[in-house]
């Protein structure tokens, strides 16, 4: 990503703020707009195991994994958004320009969500 931007391969990427140190991008990026949906992170992912191992185990064993699973998960999130505010703090004392996606997209970013609540109800609960 660092070399593609810093090149002008590319114009921009879809990532998270958190995304700045862990790629090193603050020299790179220019501009960052914030609250545009579409991005997903998912924690859960680092706590999967293979079907076979998995079948292997017994009820109590089981509980081991998922107990362990569930607070890696919310404990790597935390730390991931942590990471994410800290790197804003950190891009805007570097002059990136701070685009609000609701303010730029306010339209488009409303009908997402209304085509989005169509398949999944509930996700309109704030005002958008």
């Amino acid at each position: 990503v660092y070399e593609v931007l810093e090149q002008g391969f590319v114009d921009c990427t879809f990532l998270s703020p958190a995304e700045l140190a862990n790629f090193n991008l603050h020299d790179v990026v220019k501009n960052i707009t914030t609250d545009v949906p579409g991005g997903l992170y998912a924690a859960g992912r680092a706590t999967t195991l293979n079907r076979d191992p998995w079948n292997r185990f017994n009820t109590r064993e089981n509980e081991g994994p998922l107990k362990a699973g569930r607070i890696m998960a919310a404990y790597v999130s935390f730390l991931y958004q942590q990471q994410a505010d800290s790197d804003m703090i950190k891009a805007e004392k570097k002059g990136i320009n701070i685009l609000d996606g609701r303010r730029q997209f306010p339209r488009k970013i409303k009908r997402f969500y209304q085509r989005r609540s169509k398949i999944f109800p509930g996700i309109l609960r704030r005002r958008i």
